[in-house]
């Protein structure tokens, strides 16, 4: 039922804490088949044999790099996704509504899952945690989305893809952190009243975006540069089903 992608371990201390996740999942009664990439496999490969061997869940133990990896690879299933985390870091918070491994590993049992919609770059470049750019202060730079333009200077911008919990729910959630921004209302806000920021540090949400800078700046995703501005931000058209906590603050669509 389970199959897990394991984060290679480097050192003695993640040894024996790859060690106690297994034994705790074990005790959970949801051990399953444990897997990890190497120079001959893949995590594409590894999600593959996962999905051939039938398996309902797929899990990835691990740090935000190859959350991102599995995902991607596992976009095309049916198959649930589990994240057990094994860095605390604030945008897997975000995703499962947990914040260390053990904590993970009991909400997989019970396979409690909501649908979120992978954000997809340039109709290339698929992500599930954050991507940001990051601008010097003297640098301009112009968001575009369906309700509104926003021109700003300097900052830090964060597109992050949101859960499907309601119908018709927006696809992102952007924040933006910027010295001096100016709002324009594009044709459609004259006729629908839409959500849009209001102030140096916003927060909004919308179905896709563009985001243009005075010169090129890296994209990051997982730590890692995956291209340059401009990019233009639209949803996978397939949701994936992740498991997440009860009481995370989102609201779940499915149980198996």
């Amino acid at each position: 039922m389970y199959y897990y992608i394991f984060e290679p371990a480097r050192e003695a201390k993640e040894y024996e804490r790859t060690a106690q996740i297994k034994e705790c999942l074990t005790n959970l009664g949801i051990a399953g088949e444990m897997a990890t990439p190497s120079p001959g496999k893949t995590i594409d490969d590894l999600v593959h044999s996962a999905i051939t061997k039938r398996y309902s869940t797929v899990v990835a133990v691990g740090g935000i790099e190859v959350i991102n990896q599995v995902a991607r690879a596992l976009e095309p299933y049916d198959a649930v996704f589990g994240i057990i985390p094994l860095t605390d870091h604030p945008s897997i918070t975000q995703l499962i509504g947990s914040a260390d491994w053990k904590a993970a590993a009991e909400q997989l049992k019970k396979r409690r899952w909501h649908a979120v919609r992978l954000g997809l770059i340039n109709n290339q470049l698929a992500f599930i945690t954050p991507a940001t750019v990051s601008l010097p202060p003297d640098m301009s730079y112009t968001l575009l989305t369906p309700e509104f333009s926003l021109e700003g200077q300097g900052g830090l911008i964060s597109i992050s893809p949101e859960s499907q919990t309601q119908e018709n729910a927006a696809s992102f959630l952007v924040e933006a952190r910027y010295d001096t921004a100016v709002q324009k209302p594009s044709l459609l806000s004259t006729f629908f009243k839409q959500r849009s920021p209001d102030n140096l540090n916003s927060r909004f949400s919308t179905d896709s975006i563009e985001v243009h800078t005075g010169d090129a700046r890296p994209v990051v995703i997982a730590n890692t540069e995956i291209c340059s501005t401009p990019i233009i931000c639209r949803p996978q058209e397939k949701p994936i089903k992740l498991i997440v906590a009860r009481g995370s603050g989102l609201s779940s669509t499915g149980a198996a």
